[in-house]
């Protein structure tokens, strides 16, 4: 994705960074960015971070098998707040991909279909993150799960930063609120096979 044009950019006064522990936004607040407290399991807490908000940037909760619940709850209170767009963080081939992550997503979406708000699905592939918080045990192990093979040997999917990030804020200062989906990384496949991983050193 091509960098931003400043026509693009919106002032940071009109942004609003929501989380649970605004010591991790203070960064944001320093440089004019509104912070507001949220917990997804506390609607009335997403009413009010949402009030005033035109589009809202859902990023999937970490909190496995307790997302949908959570995400519904956001998707409500920004209904309920009158916002005219919500991007969802989902998950890559989320239409048809069998991975158990996948649920929570795949019946996120359904849930912002049904909410009759504008949405824009930014279906992101397997975070090189999920490889590289593993790689002591991958060593250990001598072997590692390959999201995707390339001429017969595995290779994990490259959702390089700051890609996400600039496909996010694209989605939210893209002018409309037409409901859209877009494929923003490189999706996992649904078998996944065991590769060997050499040994420290070699190849």
């Amino acid at each position: 994705m091509k960098p931003f044009s400043k026509a693009a950019c919106v002032p940071a006064g009109q942004i609003v960074a929501a989380g649970r522990d605004l010591a991790k936004v203070a960064d944001l607040a320093g440089r004019g960015v509104q912070a507001r407290q949220i917990d997804y399991h506390d609607p009335a807490s997403l009413r009010r971070a949402f009030a005033g908000a035109g589009k809202v940037l859902l990023i999937s909760g970490s909190d496995v098998g307790q997302r949908l619940e959570q995400q519904r709850n956001a998707i409500e209170a920004a209904k309920d707040a009158g916002v005219g767009l919500i991007a969802y963080t989902s998950i890559a081939n989320a239409s048809r991909t069998d991975l158990q992550l996948a649920a929570e997503h795949q019946a996120t979406e359904e849930a912002l279909s049904a909410s009759g708000l504008p949405f824009t699905l930014l279906r992101n592939g397997w975070y090189l993150e999920s490889y590289t918080d593993q790689l002591g045990s991958y060593l250990q192990q001598g072997a590692m799960p390959a999201a995707r093979e390339t001429a017969g040997s595995a290779r994990p999917p490259e959702p390089a930063m700051p890609a996400p990030p600039r496909r996010c804020s694209s989605a939210m200062t893209r002018p409309g609120r037409s409901t859209s989906s877009a494929a923003t990384c490189p999706s996992p496949s649904a078998s996944w096979r065991r590769k060997s991983v050499p040994p420290p050193g070699g190849r």
